[in-house]
């Protein structure tokens, strides 16, 4: 469907990402199109510092390809980090969900639902220095709530008989299409991934059949954490059970919300360094 290419930027302003879409491959109208235009002007949408930083979009002239320009990142997403380690400590866990709670809490602010948060969209940038930034990738089925009142209808891809999304990190709502779904959502995807980091596993990882998933999703509530991950807190337990819980309206109602919570449990700040990704 596409390549990324490494790239340096003409006025040698250093090196950027560049993501094309081959134009021989998709037409107009094509879903995949849509939502590459869609990531383009999702992540452009949000200027923050957990967020994957669009430098400028577009279709090339004389390839009429798209074309998405990104910040080059260097390091790995958190799934490859679990692969390879299954379990986080709780303290490298918790800072790592902050910063990405911190990217959502902006992304929120800017009417941008994401709807595929997951520990292979969470990447783990290396800095100068040993430093490790969390940002949030893949824009490619957010939704951008307008303001309500605004008489222009959500520009989501959702359509019958469609998921978009990861089954295993979907909220109950969302994993049944309702309207209704709204960033309380992208809590609840954020709760599986800091449960995966601590317990190795997600809450409905034994399903294997997506419709019995849907319905396990909108009817058991997740296992408690402790009950397989003794070894977490009680207190960050009660984290991941609030992020958890299947009525919207029992979660965190804000990412701010969540992040102040987590926030309390890391009385030395959310920084991470490439040595606190190693499992002791």
């Amino acid at each position: 469907m596409g390549s990324v290419y490494e790239a340096e930027r003409v006025a040698g302003e250093g090196r950027v990402a560049i993501k094309v879409i081959n134009g021989d491959v998709v037409h107009a109208g094509d879903p995949r199109l849509s939502r590459f235009h869609r990531e383009a002007r999702a992540a452009a949408a949000v200027d923050a510092e957990h967020i994957t930083q669009v430098l400028d979009h577009g279709t090339d002239a004389a390839t009429r390809a798209p074309y998405i320009v990104h910040e080059l990142l260097e390091g790995q997403d958190l799934q490859r980090l679990l692969d390879r380690h299954r379990i986080l400590q709780p303290d490298t866990a918790l800072r790592i969900v902050a910063q990405a709670c911190a990217g959502l809490q902006k992304a929120h602010e800017a009417r941008v639902l994401h709807r595929d948060v997951k520990p292979a969209n969470l990447f783990l940038a290396r800095r100068p220095g040993g430093a490790v930034v969390v940002k949030l990738v893949d824009f490619g089925i957010a939704k951008i709530k307008h303001d309500r009142g605004d008489g222009r209808a959500s520009t989501g891809l959702t359509r019958v008989g469609a998921i978009l999304g990861t089954p295993y990190y979907m909220s109950p709502e969302q994993a049944r299409g309702l309207k209704s779904t709204d960033f309380r959502a992208d809590i609840w995807s954020l709760g599986v991934v800091l449960y995966r980091a601590l317990a190795g596993t997600t809450p409905h990882a034994s399903i294997d059949s997506l419709i019995d998933l849907v319905v396990a999703l909108s009817t058991e509530p997740p296992l408690p954490i402790q009950e397989i991950a003794p070894w977490v807190p009680r207190e960050v337990a009660a984290i991941v059970g609030r992020a958890l819980q299947i009525s919207p309206g029992a979660r965190f109602p804000t990412a701010g919300a969540m992040l102040e919570a987590i926030d309390a449990r890391l009385p030395s700040g959310r920084a991470l360094r490439e040595e606190m990704l190693v499992r002791r």
